[in-house]
């Protein structure tokens, strides 16, 4: 039997930001997120499964904005969940408030194709 390989969200920061977003070759979906946000709690198993399901294809990612706040305003991030998707370095689609998992990937799928 194969090993499961526990893929998910991952937290990332400011430094990696550009790397991993703004530059990455696939597209990216960014968690924004707080650890006081109850319905950003709540996502959480959605981006991880999410990741799980786009391994190789869109990455999931996650910004705490208490941690990156600058960064947050810099991506005009004003309500919290939301759920920014990025693609040849641009943000392409924006999902505020709670979503179901199917709104997530119709916006993941469109850009795949």
């Amino acid at each position: 039997m194969g090993e499961e390989v526990n893929v998910k969200a991952i937290d990332i920061g400011s430094e990696e930001f550009d790397s991993l977003v703004v530059r990455s070759d696939i597209p990216v979906l960014v968690d924004w997120w707080a650890v006081w946000c109850g319905p950003c709690r709540m996502i959480t198993p959605v981006m991880n499964q999410l990741a799980k399901e786009y391994e190789g294809r869109a990455a999931v990612v996650k910004v705490n904005c208490d941690n990156n706040t600058s960064l947050a305003m810099s991506c005009n991030i004003t309500a919290l969940p939301t759920v920014t998707l990025w693609h040849r370095g641009k943000e392409v689609a924006r999902l505020v408030g709670i979503r179901s998992i199917n709104d997530y990937k119709k916006s993941i799928d469109e850009l795949l194709g």
